[in-house]
């Protein structure tokens, strides 16, 4: 398997129609992230581009995370700086602990005066079973 580049930024992995992964990407949207750091994959009926995927998270940083195989395969995928943050869930308890803006500082955009969305995530990930 080839080399995998350092990416600077995010790095969302995503299907399509995952209702896992719109959620993620929403709530990065409300917390008010860059659009051009977000780099988004998406790699619907790809097993290649997810073995990939999945090995970036036990080689994320250097270090071997704490994810078994199923985890590190599962959609959406989000890393910072070439580091594993996690999936949807994870997003929803940085928010939950008001450490999301901290973890994701650099790439936040105030330009338009908006203060930083710190309303619980919650209320963006309700209903994700319905849809």
């Amino acid at each position: 398997m080839p080399e995998l580049k350092k990416v600077k930024g995010i790095e969302i992995y995503t299907w399509k129609d995952c209702p896992y992964c719109k959620r993620a990407k929403e709530i990065l949207n409300a917390h008010n992230i860059k659009p051009s750091y977000i780099i988004e994959h998406q790699i619907d009926d790809n097993e290649e581009a997810r073995e990939k995927m999945a090995m970036r998270c036990f080689t994320s940083s250097g270090e071997v995370s704490m994810v078994t195989w199923n985890e590190a395969r599962s959609i959406p995928r989000i890393f910072v700086d070439d580091e594993l943050i996690g999936g949807c869930y994870t997003l929803v308890e940085l928010d939950d602990n008001n450490t999301f803006d901290e973890k994701f500082a650099k790439y936040i955009d105030h330009s338009d005066g908006k203060q930083p969305f710190n309303d619980s995530a919650n209320e963006i990930f309700t209903d994700i079973h319905s849809k």
